[in-house]
């Protein structure tokens, strides 16, 4: 039974014949926020859940920069930082290296929570289960068959700030 304090039911069911499910709260959750419009999306709903459920924690997330991006994305990350209440940890590295040195600093992360489509990846799936040996996480993909305008239309629908160089044809 869930209550107040059980957040996220997640059924794994692929490749098991039984499935298993997963009960989660906010510590345990981190979201992958680079300023990307997909990753922009997934922040959004995750703030709505939480505020539906009348939750009120700082949202852990995570981002990491292998280049360094325009001030644009400098500016805009820092603004939605303060307006989600974000506690925000940057690494510089590769995103799996990013991944391994998040899961290190914070033990009590098992879900990542980021926006990822099938269309920008070779395999994207809903939620991934990773095991490196020394950590298990799951990678949760919320957007994963949403296509671009599906992006453009949810963000456009709800007047959500988004980073101006995509307004330029601008990618990072």
């Amino acid at each position: 039974m869930l209550t107040r304090h059980s957040f996220l039911v997640i059924s794994i069911s692929e490749g098991s014949e039984t499935g298993t499910n997963t009960v989660l709260v906010p510590a345990e959750m981190c979201v992958y926020f680079d300023g990307s419009l997909e990753s922009t999306v997934t922040l959004h709903l995750y703030y709505a859940l939480l505020s539906k459920l009348s939750w009120s924690t700082k949202i852990q997330a995570m981002n990491v920069k292998d280049i360094k991006p325009s001030q644009q994305f400098e500016t805009y990350i820092q603004e939605t930082c303060d307006r989600y209440n974000l506690d925000l940890c940057t690494f510089h590295c590769p995103v799996e290296e990013g991944i391994t040195a998040l899961v290190t600093k914070n033990q009590t992360i098992k879900v990542i929570i980021q926006g990822h489509r099938s269309s920008n990846q070779k395999t994207c799936e809903k939620i991934v289960e990773t095991d490196s040996g020394s950590f298990h996480l799951l990678l949760v993909n919320p957007v994963t068959n949403w296509q671009e305008g599906d992006i453009l239309d949810f963000i456009h629908s709800l007047s959500l700030p988004y980073c101006s160089v995509y307004d330029q044809g601008i990618v990072k």
